[in-house]
Parts: structure tokens; sequence; C-alpha cells
């Protein structure tokens, strides 16, 4: 089969706790794969509302490095009549491996199908996948419904990891922007989805100076008004890198994958760099074969970790 590229995308694993310095998923999800461990089957869940899809996390494994880590196969799986059929058979053991899918489409009565696969890896505080921030909340979904019996009220979820590149520091940083954009919602022009809410506190303020300020809509359709927020940053004479940094840490967090797009940052000497373009540059690239025989997963999990090896050297 021909070679594909696929990506591998950084993201935190938000911890809700203050009281513990790391998240609590990679330890729940151990003690589920390592005392409690389901089938297969049982493993299928419905996480797209309205689809006859399910996610399954087909297999997986625990990797003895510093720091320890969960890494496995998250596939998504839906009837199809083209596609080969995972036998039923399968569905009992405790993991299944993309090889032990026949390619033939009709050699089981199974109506399931495998659509698409992703790799990924889970320490402390990072996850490292294939899938896209659009597909990452199904993930954190996924996971939730899986591990509810040890979470509780715990709520697993991601933002996209944005490191700045090596060369520039937090000093260099003048400004952090921030765009509600227009989107295009049934041949209109519509407010943007972001959570800035930046549309409805300008015109807010905007209401302050104009009589008739008209029609919202019609100002968005026509391309007239648009929104940005611009939050300045200053270090202040005398404090060290590290004591600023501690201090933006204490309210900055990793972006929203809705709102990664909307957020640029601006240096001191006028440069700009786009947050969507540094996650892009401090992505992986994998050479995955199509195959998914027991090299090429190695070969997955040996980038992922190449990939974790630099961003905790960052």
């Amino acid at each position: 089969m021909a070679t594909k590229k696929r990506t591998f995308y950084a993201y935190k694993i938000i911890n809700e706790t203050v009281s513990n310095a790391t998240s609590r998923l990679k330890s729940d999800l151990m003690q589920k794969l390592t005392s409690d461990v389901d089938n297969f089957g049982n493993r299928c869940k419905a996480i797209v509302d309205g689809s006859d899809t399910q996610d399954v996390l087909a297999c997986f494994v625990s990797l003895d490095r510093t720091p320890t880590c969960v890494a496995g196969e998250m596939w998504r799986i839906a009837p199809s009549k083209d596609m080969p059929k995972i036998p039923q058979a399968l569905f009992a053991q405790t993991t299944v491996r993309s090889d032990e899918v026949p390619d033939d489409p009709n050699v089981s009565p199974t109506d399931k199908s495998r659509l698409d696969y992703h790799f990924f890896m889970i320490t402390d505080n990072i996850l490292i996948a294939t899938f896209p921030p659009t597909r990452a909340s199904a993930f954190a979904k996924y996971l939730n419904e899986l591990l509810a019996v040890y979470r509780g009220t715990y709520v697993y979820k991601f933002d996209p990891l944005i490191i700045l590149p090596s060369d520039i520091k937090l000093s260099d940083i003048a400004a952090i922007s921030f765009s509600d954009k227009p989107i295009m919602e049934n041949g209109r022009v519509k407010r943007g989805k972001s959570k800035f809410g930046i549309f409805k506190t300008g015109i807010s303020n905007l209401k302050y100076f104009f009589d008739d300020f008209g029609s919202t809509n019609e100002l968005i359709d026509k391309k007239i008004l648009s929104a940005t927020m611009t939050l300045k940053l200053t270090q202040p004479k005398g404090m060290s890198d590290d004591d600023y940094r501690q201090e933006l840490s204490a309210f900055l967090r990793p972006l929203a994958a809705s709102d990664v797009e909307g957020v640029s940052f601006k240096l001191a000497n006028g440069q700009e760099i786009k947050a969507m373009t540094i996650q892009a540059k401090y992505a992986y690239v994998f050479n995955d074969n199509n195959e998914q025989t027991k090299e090429n997963v190695v070969n997955a999990y040996t980038v992922m970790n190449e990939y974790l090896g630099r961003l905790l050297q960052s």
C-alpha cells in the first residue's frame, strides 16, 4: 500500500484538581486497563450524536519509560458494505490488532468495518495523537464514558499545546491578539463561535458612540465589522524571565481547539506569529504505510516517544 503522511499533534491534559500536580487521566486509564479490562466489544462507544459510528480503544500498551505512559490505537467503526468486516469473534477479545481484520469484505456476517484509526500516547500531562484538534473532543468524550466509574465527577479535557519557538522568549511577546472570525452559515456571514465574545463586547461599547448603530448582521454581512482584542504584555524592569514566566503561567493556559485559529502573538520587533502556525510547526510527521503491521505500529510509538522527549525538554 502507498505510504501517507500522518501528523502527530500535542495536547495539554487539563488538570482541574488544584491539589494534584498532574491530571488523573493516565492513572485512571492504567487502572482500568490493568484491573478491569473489558473486551473489544464492550469498549465500543457511540460518541457522535445521530450517527451509527462507534469509537473503540482497539489495542493498548503501557510503555516503561520516564515518565510512564499509555499508548494505543483508537478506531472508528460503522456498518459498511464495501470495506473489510471485523469478524464477530474479535469483539470478544481483549485487544484487536489491525492485521487481525481480514481484507475480504465478505469474510464475516458482522456489519461493522473499521473506517479509520489513530495512534495516541498519554502521559501525566500531555497527550500526543494523530487526530487533529477537531477530533480531540470526541476522544475526551470517549474516555469520559469509558472511565466513568473511576473519574466520578472529574472530567477529562484536552487543549492544543502551543509552544513558542525556542529562539523566542516570553519577554519578546508584546501582545496577544484574539479575533472572533465571522463564519459562513446558510450563505450568510455569522458571528464567530469562539469563546472570546469579542463581538458582543465590542458592539455594546460602540453603542455609546453611535446614535443609530444599525443592524449588526448587516454590517457583518458586508464585512464592515470585525472584532479583535489585543492583550498587551510588559515585563517589568528588574523582573527575571523565570519570575515573568511564573507570573504569566498563573493566568495563561493552552488554547481551546475552537479558538486556536483566532489567536496570534505580536513580538516587540513587530513580527506577528499565528498560533495555528506554531502548532503546525511543532507537530511531528509520521510516514504511515497503511499496512498496520507490528513494525508500523512500533514505528508510530517510536515517533511519539521522540516527540514527547522534545516536548519535555522545551
